[in-house]
C-alpha cells in the first residue's frame, strides 16, 4: 500500500488520471515506494522541520521589533515570512502523516483522497502567492533604486496592502482549476477534469515558474546597473557633497538592507529554475501525442520531486541571509536570545551611555530617501 507521501509527491501539484486510465499514463513496472521517492520524503521532512524554526525565529525578530525597517518594507517581508511559515509547516504535517503516524485512514478512502487533494490545493495556492510576494519585494527595490521620486509619493503602506489583496484574488482566480478539480474529482465528473488539469499546468507553469524567472533577473540587473552608474557618477565628479557621519550611517543602513533583499531574490530565482524542467513536461504529458510515455513520466516525477525539495529551500533559507547580510536584524535576534552581560562600572559605564546615546541619535536621523524609516 502506498503511503500518502508519494501520493503528494507524485500528485502535489498536478492532477492524476482517473482510476481507467492509470494504466495509460503510468508505467506498470513503476514502483510507487522507490527508494528514491522515499529519500526525498525524508529530506522534505528535513528541510521542513528547519524551515519551521527559521520561520518561527524571523516572525519573531520582525513583529517584535518592526520600527527597524520602512513599513512597507516590513510589511511585505512578514507577509513573505508568514507564507513561507504556513509552506514549511504543511509539508512538515504532510511528512509527519505519512511516516510517523500508524493509524491513519487507508489512501483508497474518499475521505483521505479529498483530504490529500485539498492540501494539495492549499500548498499550490500559498507557493504561487509567495511568488507574487517575492515579486513586489523586488518591484519595491526597483522602484528605490529607479524611480525615486515615484517611490516617495505613490508608495505608501496602504499601496502595499491594496497590492497584496489583488494578489491574494488573482492566486484564487488562477488556481480556479486546481480547486474545481479537486471538487470535481468523482467517477461521475470525470467528464469535467480534463480541461480543468490542462488549464491548471498552463497556469503553474506560466504564472509560477516562467514569468518570475523573467522578470526578477531582469529587475535585479536593473537595479544593479543603475546602482553601478550612480557610484561612477559620484566618484567622477568634479565637485562632491560634504559628507557627515550621519549621512555615511544612513547610507551604510540602507545598502545592507538593500543587499540582504537582492540576496534572497538572487537565491530564490536559482532554487526556482529545478521547477521549469517538471513544469515542462507536465504540460508536454498533458497535451499528448509524445513516445517513450513511460520515460517522460518517471523524468517528470523526478524533476517533480526535486522541485518540491527547492520549494521548501526557498521558504527555509530567508533566515539565514537576513543573519548574513542584514546586521541591524543579526543584532535584533540576538537580543531576543539570552545572554548574559557584565556590568559596567566607572569610566567604562559612562562611554557606554555616551555610545547608546550617538547610536539613538544616528537612528532618528535616519532618512527617508535611503527607504529605511519613515520620518
Amino acid at each position: 500500500m502506498p503511503s500518502s507521501i508519494d501520493v503528494v509527491i507524485r500528485g502535489c501539484a498536478q492532477f492524476k488520471d482517473p482510476p481507467t486510465c492509470l494504466n495509460g499514463s503510468i508505467c506498470a513496472s513503476q514502483s510507487p515506494n522507490s527508494d528514491f521517492i522515499y529519500a526525498i520524503a525524508i529530506v522534505a521532512a528535513v528541510v521542513c522541520c528547519v524551515g519551521v524554526i527559521n520561520n518561527v525565529a524571523c516572525l519573531a525578530a520582525l513583529l517584535l521589533r518592526h520600527r527597524f525597517t520602512r513599513d512597507t518594507t516590513h510589511r511585505l517581508v512578514v507577509t513573505g515570512a508568514f507564507v513561507d511559515f504556513l509552506v514549511v509547516l504543511t509539508g512538515l504535517l504532510i511528512s509527519l502523516e505519512s511516516s510517523f503516524l500508524p493509524l491513519r485512514l487507508s489512501s483508497t478512502s474518499h475521505s483521505n483522497e479529498l483530504l490529500q487533494r485539498s492540501t494539495c490545493a492549499i500548498i499550490s495556492c500559498l507557493h504561487l502567492y509567495r511568488t507574487w510576494v517575492a515579486l513586489l519585494i523586488a518591484f519595491e527595490r526597483y522602484l528605490l533604486v529607479r524611480r525615486p521620486l515615484f517611490f516617495r509619493a505613490h508608495w505608501t503602506l496602504t499601496t502595499v496592502n491594496i497590492l497584496l489583496l489583488v494578489c491574494a484574488a488573482l492566486v484564487l482566480a488562477t488556481r480556479a482549476p486546481l480547486i474545481l478539480n479537486v471538487l470535481l474529482d468523482r467517477d461521475i465528473w470525470y467528464v469535467c477534469t480534463p480541461l480543468a488539469r490542462s488549464m491548471n499546468t498552463f497556469i503553474d507553469l506560466l504564472f509560477q515558474t516562467i514569468i518570475p524567472i523573467i522578470i526578477l533577473p531582469i529587475m535585479s540587473i536593473g537595479v544593479y546597473m543603475t546602482m553601478r552608474k550612480s557610484f561612477r557618477w559620484r566618484g567622477g565628479a568634479i565637485w562632491t557633497i560634504p559628507t557627515t557621519a550621519k549621512h555615511e550611517s544612513c547610507k551604510k543602513t540602507a545598502m545592507t538592507v538593500h543587499k540582504a533583499t537582492m540576496t534572497v531574490l538572487m537565491i530564490y530565482i536559482i532554487l526556482m529554475i529545478p521547477t521549469l524542467p517538471g513544469g515542462v513536461l507536465r504540460l508536454v504529458m498533458w497535451l499528448g501525442g509524445i513516445r517513450r510515455r513511460c520515460k517522460v513520466q518517471l523524468a517528470k516525477e523526478a524533476m517533480d520531486a526535486v522541485g518540491i525539495v527547492c520549494s521548501l529551500l526557498i521558504s527555509s533559507v530567508d533566515f539565514y541571509i537576513y543573519l548574513l547580510c542584514w546586521p541591524r536584524f543579526q543584532k535584533l535576534f540576538t537580543q531576543l536570545v539570552p545572554i548574559p552581560k557584565c556590568k559596567c562600572h566607572g569610566s567604562t559605564r559612562k562611554v557606554s551611555c555616551t555610545r547608546q546615546q550617538s547610536c539613538s541619535s544616528l537612528h532618528t536621523a535616519r532618512s527617508i530617501m535611503y527607504g529605511e524609516t519613515k520620518a
